[in-house]
């Protein structure tokens, strides 16, 4: 007796966690969100990314890239500390490349936009973690990806204060948008 009633929670506990995972419990649906944390259900939070605004006095420029069937298109777009738009750059290659190779060609013309508007501190933003993380690691690189990050390090130096940062697609949407 006692058996069944062991498999017969196990499954009311079963039943209750695939419920969750079809989205109903964490609204409140039967009014069951106060059992999860007993059964040790994990609840769900989703996080908005946008663009945030850089600090006083330095510039902000977010670049994507992006491949189809017979292009490559860069995009490049120029913010202030007041979230103003100071310029874009929109790119179309008719060559297609991967989009790790596209990432760092639209950087690479970022960095040269932001030298050509004669920019001081700059961040840039993209959302592709392997360049950031091979832009970090670049010593160690003896590659053709990178010699052009080598090439990337050495045009940055021409800026008095500069930060390459990764973001989630979601705070990229204009430079997103350039390149489509």
């Amino acid at each position: 007796m006692s058996f069944s009633l062991i498999g017969l929670k196990t499954l009311c506990i079963y039943w209750i966690k695939k419920l969750s995972r079809t989205s109903l419990l964490p609204f409140g649906i039967f009014g069951t969100t106060e059992i999860m944390p007993f059964l040790g259900a994990r609840r769900r939070t989703f996080t908005i990314f946008k663009w945030e605004k850089p600090p006083k006095g330095v510039i902000k420029v977010n670049v994507d890239a992006s491949v189809n069937a017979n292009k490559t298109g860069l995009g490049i777009i120029v913010r202030d500390s007041d979230g103003f738009i100071l310029n874009g750059k929109a790119v179309f290659i008719s060559k297609v490349v991967n989009s790790e190779w596209a990432k760092l060609d639209a950087f690479l013309e970022g960095i040269r936009l932001a030298q050509s508007l004669n920019l001081d501190k700059v961040i840039f933003e993209m959302d592709c973690t392997c360049a950031i993380s091979r832009f970090c690691k670049h010593k160690d690189d003896i590659t053709i990806f990178g010699y052009r990050i080598k090439e990337a390090h050495k045009i940055l130096d021409s800026f008095s204060k500069f930060e390459v940062k990764w973001v989630d697609c979601g705070c990229n949407k204009v430079a997103n948008s350039l390149c489509n």
